[in-house]
């Protein structure tokens, strides 16, 4: 018996949305597989609404909720030493190093940023308690350019 051509027509229907799942499911576990392991090399942090946290991030990550963000360079008045050496023993580098608290955030965590991305919560800070988060950046003059932020938090992993 040959299929109709209706049959046919619903039998590549199917084929098609079962390729198009496949292909979304890859996608969703290479952003998991990016959050969780992906190397945090050097880059500009900025506030970017296209760093929502998406599905991906709400699946792995725990919301902690809404944190103060601050920002801080290696000079001595933000850092009060200017080596960039972090509690955690690794040098600050921008785009990766966070302060944190660490009774909030255990050192060597991943953090998403809403807005910013994923870091590494590397130092610490007399002033970082609760929820608060220093950023680290380059430059002395883009801290005062970045100011005082807020922004949702998750605790990658």
């Amino acid at each position: 018996m040959v299929p109709s051509a209706e049959a046919v027509s619903e039998a590549a229907r199917v084929l098609a949305a079962q390729r198009e799942e496949e292909a979304r499911a890859q996608a969703f576990s290479q952003q998991v597989d990016s959050l969780l392991y992906g190397s945090l090399s050097k880059r500009t942090v900025t506030f970017s609404n296209s760093l929502a946290a998406n599905e991906a991030v709400q699946s792995v990550g725990r919301s902690l909720g809404k944190f103060k963000l601050t920002f801080y360079c290696p000079c001595v008045r933000c850092n009060g030493r200017s080596d960039g050496l972090t509690k955690s023993g690794t040098t600050a580098v921008e785009g990766r190093t966070i302060a944190v608290d660490p009774r909030v955030i255990p050192l060597g965590s991943r953090v998403y940023i809403e807005g910013y991305g994923v870091f590494i919560a590397e130092d610490t800070g007399g002033a970082i308690k609760s929820n608060k988060i220093d950023v680290f950046l380059d430059s002395h003059s883009r801290c005062f350019e970045n100011g005082v932020a807020h922004a949702n938090v998750y605790l990658l992993g």
